[in-house]
């Protein structure tokens, strides 16, 4: 598993602009889930990726 990482640092507006941006995206997905739950198409893996829920034991995703 690859677990680099990289620092950055933010200026006040561009912390502000994440953080905005942030919650329309994750209104954005939820919506997307949901529509695809009511159309009966959603995949269990995306939905525990979504939710932060840790794989199936088993899986090897």
């Amino acid at each position: 598993m690859d677990r680099r990482s990289v620092e950055i640092e933010l200026t006040g507006a561009a912390h502000a602009t994440v953080l905005a941006g942030t919650s329309v995206l994750h209104r954005a997905v939820t919506d997307a889930v949901r529509q695809l739950d009511a159309e009966g198409a959603v995949d269990t893996y995306l939905l525990r990726y979504l939710h932060g829920e840790p794989h199936a034991p088993g899986t090897s995703r």
